[in-house]
């Protein structure tokens, strides 16, 4: 399989997930961080579904909006020969779905271990349906 510069791989769309994951622990909405960086909110779409590649340079402006470390990006990035690494990041992808934020928010907001306790149980019934 030939490397092909202009296609997104593995590694894009991991960055693309933890991009859209950033952005909404942010608090910032795609035209804000426009805005901020001055592109295209749809250019901010094509980055964050992973459409588009991200520059070194773009990257950084963002991880400093963002205030995060440049290799926060790439934590739970797959190995470059293909093999998933042992621990894939699940929190960025669920911060980066339609309501993980939300869910995120509210089961850190319940008190007490049982209630919790509650909610992943429920999860898992609702998972298996």
């Amino acid at each position: 399989m030939a490397f092909n510069p202009r296609s997104a791989n593995r590694i894009d769309h991991h960055i693309a997930t933890r991009l859209r994951a950033a952005r909404l622990e942010s608090g910032l909405s795609q035209e804000d961080v426009s805005a901020k960086i001055g592109v295209s909110f749809q250019q901010i779409q094509k980055y964050e579904n992973g459409t588009n590649r991200i520059s070194a340079s773009r990257l950084f402006e963002m991880a400093q909006l963002y205030d995060k470390p440049l290799d926060w990006f790439f934590t739970g990035a797959p190995e470059a020969n293909g093999k998933k690494k042992p621990m894939e990041d699940i929190g960025a992808k669920l911060i980066a779905s339609a309501h993980g934020i939300d869910i995120a928010h509210h089961y850190l907001a319940i008190p007490g271990h049982a209630s919790r306790q509650l909610v992943v149980d429920i999860a898992k019934a609702l998972s298996r349906q």
